[in-house]
């Protein structure tokens, strides 16, 4: 059964790569979020008389054949230690952020940011960041000389690096309470030059009260504005909008209302964004408020979907809502739930270059507060390039709780073909066992397989690969080693 759905491409043993000891990995995407790589970095331990840390870098390409490794150090500070934040890959360049901590006392004193050109094997720059600050790390003898950061906000910084070039965001958050609002950003060019600042603050408090990065792309920042009004506690709606900055020019170049207390009615939309092309797609799902409260709006059941179509301009191209209670007539949807008490969440959607597009859904009981969610079902629902319902589909799982059993997806937009993966649990012969199912979609027809991946010997571990495969990683338990590898999906 497992060689009739994948079958072998490569393999690679973890402790084979370095003689070092893993500390983290990540991929590394296109432009177009498809996966054309791997990087793993090591700790190879003290060197230079144990004044520095020694690292290694690994990088293996979309078939887990290994391309390039070296070699770079960071200075070893007493109770000081470093942790990779962020790692990023363009043009042979590797790009390492790390946050800087205090080992004892729970302080952070800022970032460092170390640029690795591969071709050369060299670091070519090697930055300490803070509050809005590049400087030499060289430059930094003892931290515990420094003023800490404030345990109330956190100055984050990130790299982008999907457009024509480079950019290093820093996010200011705030936090009040149990909650944390983004209330900046900072962005600066590859020379370290700001090249915009937005931030929130008493002048501009009216405009909005907290933002999401959605997306920096093509030289663009994408964000998300949220400005409700009342308390957290008695939060109610007010105005969201996308807002868009022209990051080459420093300038904001759109701006769409999303969510308003005079258009809305009863009704409150929460986005999920994607680019296709040019154009902004938003597949929101519909909550309804009651006296205009978003308190705790994201718990409620969605009793349907929005789908909007914008421009780069911001003009809004397509508006189309659907509703679960026309869509689900057979399962006796009312009320935002079906006959059995479940409601239905957006848990992915495929937008297609045809414009059409696929939601799947989950079904789901509990409030996440005083009573523990429990997930079973899924639904795929498939519409055509006018929002016109096609199909759907309920796919049986079992109920669990706490957890949800979804694991990733890959699409190929251009063939209005996705695969998507999750786990399930089936009780065959008074038995247990877990199961990989893999699921092909392709213009609105469903074919699934599923793969067992437990055993007593080692566990499974499976994630995104480039698409038509799948990247494994197995915990051999009498071995007590590390594995990765590729597996190619006969499923296409």
């Amino acid at each position: 059964m497992l060689c009739s759905i994948i079958s072998y491409a490569q393999i690679q043993n973890l402790s084979e790569l370095s003689t070092g000891v893993l500390e983290t990995s990540t991929k590394i995407y296109d432009k177009e979020q498809n996966v054309i790589g791997y990087v793993f970095i090591y700790n190879k331990g003290l060197t230079n008389q144990d004044k520095d840390v020694q690292y290694e870098y690994v990088l293996l390409d979309d078939n887990l054949n290994k391309l390039t490794n070296g070699d770079y150090t960071s200075a070893k500070h007493k109770k000081i230690s470093y942790k990779l934040t962020d790692i990023e890959f363009k043009d042979q360049k590797l790009y390492l952020t790390s946050i800087i901590y205090h080992t004892k006392k729970l302080l952070t004193y800022g970032y460092n940011l170390k640029i690795i050109d591969l071709k050369a094997n060299k670091v070519i720059a090697d930055k300490f960041y803070k509050e809005y600050t590049f400087s030499e790390m060289s430059e930094i003898t003892n931290f515990e000389l420094l003023v800490p950061l404030h345990e109330r906000t956190n100055n984050r910084l990130m790299t982008f690096t999907n457009n024509s070039k480079v950019y290093f965001i820093d996010q200011l958050t705030i936090y009040t309470g149990l909650s944390a609002f983004a209330k900046g950003i900072t962005v600066f060019n590859e020379d370290f030059s700001k090249t915009l600042d937005y931030n929130i603050n008493k002048e501009n408090q009216k405009e909005a009260f907290s933002f999401n990065i959605l997306s920096v792309k093509d030289d663009k920042l994408l964000i998300f504005l949220k400005n409700p009004k009342g308390t957290e506690v008695f939060k109610k709606i007010g105005a969201d909008y996308f807002k868009a900055f022209d990051l080459e020019k420093s300038q904001e170049i759109s701006k769409a209302v999303y969510n308003s207390f005079n258009t809305n009615g009863n009704e409150y939309f929460l986005p999920n964004t994607e680019f296709i092309k040019d154009n902004l797609t938003v597949v929101g799902e519909i909550k309804l408020m009651t006296e205009g409260s978003i308190y705790k709006i994201e718990d409620k059941p969605t009793v349907g979907i929005l789908r909007t179509v914008y421009d780069a301009l911001g003009k809004e191209l397509v508006n189309r809502k659907i509703y679960f209670s026309e869509v689900f007539k057979e399962l006796g949807f009312i009320n935002g739930r079906d006959k059995n008490g479940y409601k239905f969440l957006l848990k992915e959607f495929f937008n297609y270059n045809d414009q059409s597009f696929s939601i799947l859904l989950q079904k789901q009981k509990g409030n996440n507060v005083a009573i523990a969610p429990r997930t079973t079902d899924y639904i795929l629902v498939n519409f055509d390039n006018r929002g016109i319902l096609k199909n759907y589909q309920v796919l049986e799982k079992t109920k669990l709780k706490h957890f949800d059993s979804y694991l990733f997806s890959q699409e190929n937009k251009e063939e209005n073909e996705v695969l998507f993966f999750y786990a399930e649990e089936k009780k065959e012969e008074g038995k247990k066992e877990w199961y990989l199912i893999i699921n092909k979609l392709k213009n609105g027809e469903l074919t699934q397989e599923r793969m067992p991946f437990k055993t007593d010997s080692s566990n499974l571990r499976f994630s995104k690969a480039k698409y038509g495969y799948i990247f494994i990683s197995e915990y051999n338990k009498e071995d007590k080693e590390s594995s990765i590898r590729l597996e190619k999906l006969n499923i296409l």
